[in-house]
């Protein structure tokens, strides 16, 4: 089973976590579809793995 999952934030911690959890031995299940973003700017870290799905101020 697989639940699909948002990272809120687009820094080094969020590219932290995106690994972290994926290189995990077990599964977790999570499955990332995208970030928000908690800032505005032209470019994220998380732009090479994930899509970019919005601004927390849109949520």
């Amino acid at each position: 089973m697989q639940f699909n999952t948002l990272i809120i934030g687009c820094h080094k911690k969020a590219l932290k976590l995106l690994d972290e959890v994926e290189n995990q031995k077990m599964s977790s299940g999570l499955k990332f579809v995208g970030f928000v973003a908690v800032d505005k700017q032209e470019h994220y870290l998380l732009d090479e793995v994930l899509p970019k799905l919005g601004f927390i101020d849109d949520i």
